[in-house]
């Protein structure tokens, strides 16, 4: 049995999904560009490549990509292992017409993660982004309304306090102490 309770089945601790072929039905290509971008970001973080990490928004140094640098600092200062996405599902934004490609698409994406040495199962959430196609190719542009499930690495002011045991994250100031 492996050490995460699996008989036999091999472990990777960041798992890309293969992107799939290419099609001309807008919300598949969509669908096929927003798994890729997390693909890329999935890889960014097992290999702490803070630029591979920022090609999948649209400006890194404001705003929104600005915010995905900070976390991508955050999620790199845990120990998350096992990084993997489960489904990538796109919708048109509300108000956008019902045919053609619209501007912009909204990405759920469901995704899982384990704190490495901490948990014995995997953590599931799931994020919305605005996908948007650019000069550059597709690219996130912003957090979608709709479901974002908070996670450790969401908080601003993240600091990880670690004992044999057990993990503690959240602000500095108010991190006191694990008991054990």
């Amino acid at each position: 049995m492996t050490e995460d309770g699996r008989n036999g089945e091999p472990t990777a601790a960041f798992r890309p999904t293969p992107s799939p072929p290419p099609t001309t039905e807008p919300a598949v290509e969509a669908r096929h560009a927003a798994s890729d971008l997390v693909n890329q970001r999935i890889a960014a973080v097992g290999a702490k490549n803070r630029g591979s990490w920022l090609g999948t928004v649209t400006d890194p140094s404001t705003g929104f990509g600005a915010d995905q640098a900070g976390l991508f600092d955050r999620m790199t200062a845990l120990p998350i292992g096992k990084l993997a996405q489960r489904n990538v599902d796109v919708e048109r934004p509300s108000g956008a017409a019902t045919t053609g490609e619209p501007e912009s698409w909204v990405a759920r994406i469901r995704q899982t993660y384990a704190f490495t040495g901490y948990d014995v199962g995997q953590r599931d959430y799931t994020v919305s982004y605005v996908l948007k196609r650019t000069a550059d190719g597709w690219r996130f542009t912003g957090v979608a309304d709709g479901q974002n499930d908070r996670q450790p690495f969401d908080l601003d002011t993240a600091h990880r306090l670690a004992a044999a045991a057990a993990l503690a994250v959240g602000r500095k100031d108010v991190v006191v102490g694990i008991v054990g």
